[in-house]
C-alpha cells in the first residue's frame, strides 16, 4: 500500500469510528424496539436471557449475556446499554479492510471500506440496543476464519471450531442456512 492510500486508510476509519462514536456520546433517548430489548436484559437474571424473551423480541443468547455485563458493570443507562453494539460495529470496521485485501486490490478495498464505513445503516446500528453490528462483526470473524482454513494452513483450521461455535451465541445469521 502506498502513502496515499494509507491516508485514505486512515481518513476512512477515523470518519467511520467518528460517524459511529458522536452518536453514541449524544445519548439519545431509547425508542420502543430498543427500550423492549433493554427491559428483557435489564430484569432478566442471566439464566432467564436463555428463555424466550418478552414483548416480542429476539436476539442470540450471547448477545444478551454482553448486554446484561454492560449493565452490571455501567448502570442501566441508555450508554451502557449501547456500548456492546458500538464495539461491535467499531470492531467491524476495523477489521473489515485486512479482510477485504485478501480478495480485492487496494483501491478496491479503500472503495469497499468506505461503503462500509459510510453507510447509513451500519453507522446507526452500531448505537442500537440490538445486535445487528455485532451480526456483522460475527460474519466479519467467520469469514476471516474461513479464509484462514482455505488457506490450508493445517494450523488455522482450528479457528472454524471457536469461529463455528462461538458465532451462533452472538448471531442468529451466524446459523442460517441458505434455501434452494
Amino acid at each position: 500500500m502506498d502513502r496515499s492510500q494509507g491516508w485514505w486508510l486512515a481518513l476512512l476509519l477515523l470518519t467511520g469510528s467518528s460517524l459511529r462514536v458522536v452518536p453514541f456520546l449524544l445519548d439519545r433517548s431509547l425508542w420502543l424496539d430498543e427500550a423492549k430489548l433493554a427491559l428483557n436484559v435489564v430484569e432478566r437474571s442471566p439464566a432467564q436471557l436463555f428463555r424466550p424473551l418478552d414483548y416480542e423480541q429476539a436476539a442470540p443468547v450471547g448477545f444478551l449475556l454482553l448486554e446484561k455485563g454492560m449493565v452490571a458493570a455501567f448502570g442501566e443507562g441508555e450508554r451502557a446499554l449501547r456500548l456492546v453494539p458500538l464495539l461491535g460495529g467499531l470492531g467491524a470496521l476495523w477489521a473489515f479492510f485486512p479482510l477485504a485485501r485478501r480478495w480485492l486490490s487496494p483501491a478496491e478495498s479503500l472503495l469497499a471500506l468506505a461503503l462500509l464505513a459510510l453507510a447509513q445503516p451500519l453507522v446507526y446500528y452500531s448505537t442500537e440496543v440490538k445486535q445487528y453490528s455485532t451480526d456483522v462483526l460475527v460474519a466479519l470473524g467467520l469469514l476471516w476464519a474461513a479464509g484462514r482454513a482455505l488457506d490450508a494452513r493445517p494450523r488455522a483450521t482450528w479457528l472454524l471450531v471457536p469461529a463455528g461455535v462461538l458465532g451462533p451465541w452472538l448471531s442468529h445469521p451466524a446459523v442460517a442456512s441458505p434455501r434452494g
